[in-house]
C-alpha cells in the first residue's frame, strides 16, 4: 500500500492565489487556451483542479501574476 496523500481538488481562490493572485477571468480564459487544466465538478456548482496538475504547471515555469495568454 502507498504512503502517498491522495491528489487532492483546490477551489478557485486557492488556485489563484497559488498562481499569484490572478483573476477569475484568466483563470477561465487559460482554461478555454489549453493553458490550464479543465476543473472537475464538485457537486451541483462547483468545481475543483487536481492540486498536482497545478503544482507541475508551476513547477515547470507557469508565470505567476503576470500576462500569460
Amino acid at each position: 500500500m502507498s504512503n502517498q496523500a491522495p491528489d487532492r481538488l483546490v477551489r478557485l481562490p486557492e488556485l489563484k492565489a497559488l498562481l499569484g493572485g490572478v483573476s477569475t477571468a484568466s483563470v477561465y480564459r487559460w482554461v478555454k487556451f489549453g493553458i490550464l487544466p479543465k476543473p472537475q465538478r464538485v457537486g451541483v456548482r462547483g468545481v475543483g483542479w487536481r492540486l498536482s496538475e497545478i503544482e507541475q504547471l508551476i513547477r515547470n515555469g507557469f508565470p505567476k501574476g503576470g500576462r500569460h495568454a
